[in-house]
């Protein structure tokens, strides 16, 4: 009752079909069958691969059902972004990269929350320092948005 549409695809033998991230589906076998499903993920999408997964979080959906170290993914996406940021070679543009490193921003401070640390705390990477990291990527973010790094003319 959420959705504007509902759409039935029939498949045959040896075709693939692709969802976009966040699309809602289901899917029906009405025989025995082998069923192959990949999860993609990317950093232009992130947005939304975040909002899908604070969804399943919030509906408890099995674990079977979730990206699996979605949380470890999202914390070496933000060091891969802070590195890209940081980097006087990177041509960024403003839809991509600087979209997702700011809602890397706000839903890391989220997750090492005093609220929320203790659901989130195991998985981040050892090797990272999620305070540093968010500060650094929130530096970098602030020096592109005045204009003294990385610009593309």
């Amino acid at each position: 009752d959420l959705a504007n549409a509902c759409y039935k695809l029939v498949t045959r033998v040896n075709e693939t079909i692709m969802i976009p991230g966040g699309w809602i589906f289901a899917s029906y076998l009405n025989s025995k069958s082998i069923s192959l499903v990949g999860e993609f993920c990317n950093i232009f999408s992130l947005k939304y691969h975040i909002l899908c997964y604070e969804l399943q979080i919030r509906l408890k959906a099995l674990n079977t059902l979730r990206y699996p170290h979605f949380e470890v993914l999202v914390w070496c996406a933000a060091e891969t972004i802070q590195s890209l940021l940081s980097s006087t070679s990177f041509k960024y543009t403003k839809t991509g990269i600087m979209e997702s490193a700011k809602i890397l921003v706000t839903i890391l401070r989220k997750w090492i929350s005093k609220k929320e640390e203790h659901l989130h705390a195991q998985e981040i990477p050892p090797h990272i320092n999620p305070t540093k990291l968010i500060n650094s990527i929130g530096y970098s973010i602030g020096k592109i948005n005045r204009g003294t790094t990385n610009k593309i003319s």
